[in-house]
């Protein structure tokens, strides 16, 4: 049977309880990646890393101080490995596919029920790329290419249009059948405005093409 693609998806995680395997400076990366989206995270190691240590001693995290065990995902909604040791990604993937647990394995896309693409983040818009796992030196090229193209403008363009579209949905208005006016909104001159600092500018040329 020819390999599935994977099926991209943005989850909220909201304040679902999350887990990390491992406590090494990978499993710290992950880490601040779900703090991003979830207050509930949870490390289960021998020993953490000095990042991790700091995070457990500020109370951000839990940390249980042990090996991992088949049982450990019980009440867990999302789990990342993050180990040196296949087996225990393996043993992870296995009992979260029984206990219907979402697994992520680092660089062991084998052992994954979902993967985390590269992200280029600005404000509330999240650039994604993705090589389905085979090349991850692919994915962080492209990374810092679109970090490059996409300063920090985008986010506050993202921002302005998003209030735009909510003042529009709040006077009655529906945002269907305006596609044209908004990729005008998205023009050259409202990012040199937003570069320049000049906001209030920048949204009454987004007003202007909206209306």
């Amino acid at each position: 049977m020819t390999p599935r693609r994977w099926y991209p998806i943005n989850i909220r995680l909201d304040d679902k309880p999350c887990v990390v395997i491992g406590g090494g400076h990978v499993a710290h990366q992950k880490v601040v990646g779900l703090l991003d989206a979830t207050s509930r995270v949870t490390v289960i190691a021998p020993e953490l890393c000095e990042e991790l240590q700091r995070l457990h001693r500020d109370g951000v995290i839990d940390w249980i101080a042990k090996k991992y065990a088949t049982g450990d995902l019980d009440g867990f909604f999302l789990a990342i490995t993050a180990t040196d040791d296949p087996s225990t990604n393996t043993q992870v993937y296995c009992d979260g596919e029984r206990d219907r647990v979402l697994v992520n394995s680092a660089d062991d896309p084998d052992n994954c029920r979902f993967i985390l693409p590269s992200r280029v983040i600005r404000g509330e818009l999240v650039i994604s790329v993705s090589t389905g796992g085979r090349s991850p030196a692919m994915a962080t090229y492209m990374r810092k290419r679109l970090e490059e193209e996409f300063g920090p403008e985008w986010g506050v363009l993202t921002e302005l249009l998003g209030k735009a579209r909510d003042a529009i949905r709040a006077a009655g208005r529906s945002t269907e059948g305006m596609s044209e006016k908004w990729e005008a909104a998205i023009s050259e001159e409202v990012l040199e405005l937003i570069r320049r600092g000049e906001l209030d500018e920048a949204r009454k040329a987004i007003d202007r093409c909206l209306s």
